[in-house]
């Protein structure tokens, strides 16, 4: 889906949390960027709003949803992205159909993680988020 949110754009959320395996993948651990292996599987999302809230993974490490979207784009085994989320920013800000509308930043660093994924779904969503 959008594996331009790795490193190298070879990995996206859906490489591990695969759809037609309820979110989730039929192998014990996570390949990420370089086919390196992780130390965990990826857990399904389905239902998940209601099960983990308000700790996320399967730890409870991440303490609020935009923690729990940025970490595997800035992990280096997962999606590799450095500086997460000024390089993840910068990377989309360059690419003209996630370009913010003219006056507007929206993918500034002070803006939510959930904001940045809202916006890799539906590149026009981004001029409607407020700040």
């Amino acid at each position: 889906m959008k594996q331009r949110l790795s490193a190298d754009n070879t990995v996206a959320c859906a490489t591990c949390h695969r759809p037609d395996h309820k979110f989730s993948e039929p192998t014990a651990v996570s390949t990420g960027i370089g086919g390196q292996k992780g130390r965990r599987k990826a857990p399904s999302l389905v239902n998940q709003a209601d099960a983990l809230l308000p700790h996320f993974f399967w730890d409870g490490r991440a303490g609020s949803l935009e923690d729990q979207a940025l970490r595997p784009i800035g992990n280096p085994i997962e999606m590799g992205m450095n500086n997460v989320p000024n390089a993840l920013a910068d990377k989309l800000t360059a690419i003209e159909g996630y370009r913010p509308s003219k006056g507007t930043n929206c993918f500034s660093a002070r803006r939510s993680a959930a904001s940045v994924m809202l916006a890799t779904i539906s590149p026009t969503a981004s001029s409607t988020i407020s700040a």
